[in-house]
């Protein structure tokens, strides 16, 4: 929990400040490398959590993986958190960045899971009505789950729509049992 209201405090700076530069696009992007670094390194994420290895070395490794891939107003960013001690946090930070460009943008996220593979006009015609339905743009993930054995799963935002083979056997099980009582 704290990790995430600093995560946002820090998210919401550069965000406010990317704002300011016109720079936000740029930003986002940079964050989305970042995240996706990070996730993608747990070595990264492990060296940034060293409590040995002093900040200036840390900046140095930082400097090298990111110097020519981001804005240098990310990469200050960057090393302010290890400035702060909070370099560990980036992660967070670069993930609560996205989710304020996502709301300044009128973009959700939505996750759509299916037994098998759809085909884009399938997809397509689900984003269109989800973008109807919410008046913004929808950013689709598709995940595949033969667990569901067939129909859909609609995650996004607070909402969950479940289709699922799945969920209607499990409801009749429900009503079955209980009628047999």
């Amino acid at each position: 929990m704290k990790g995430k209201i600093l995560a946002s405090r820090y998210a919401k700076a550069v965000f406010e400040l990317a704002l300011e530069k016109k720079q936000l696009n740029d930003i986002n992007n940079d964050m989305k490398l970042i995240d996706n670094v990070a996730n993608a390194s747990k070595e990264l994420m492990l060296l940034l959590r060293n409590p040995v290895l002093k900040p200036k070395k840390k900046k140095a490794i930082l400097k090298a993986i990111f110097e020519n891939k981001i804005q240098p107003l990310t990469l200050m960013f960057m090393f302010i958190l290890t400035d702060n001690g909070r370099e560990s946090f980036i992660r967070v930070v670069a993930e609560a960045f996205q989710e304020l460009y996502n709301k300044h943008n009128n973009i959700i996220k939505a996750s759509l899971t299916t037994a098998v593979e759809l085909d884009s006009e399938i997809s397509n015609s689900i984003v269109g009505l989800l973008e109807k339905q919410t008046g913004a743009t929808i950013e689709l993930q598709k995940e595949i789950n033969e667990g569901i054995i067939g129909g859909f799963v609609l995650d996004y935002d607070d909402y969950q729509y479940d289709a699922s083979i799945r969920y209607y056997i499990k409801k009749l099980k429900k009503e079955f049992d209980s009628n047999l009582d």
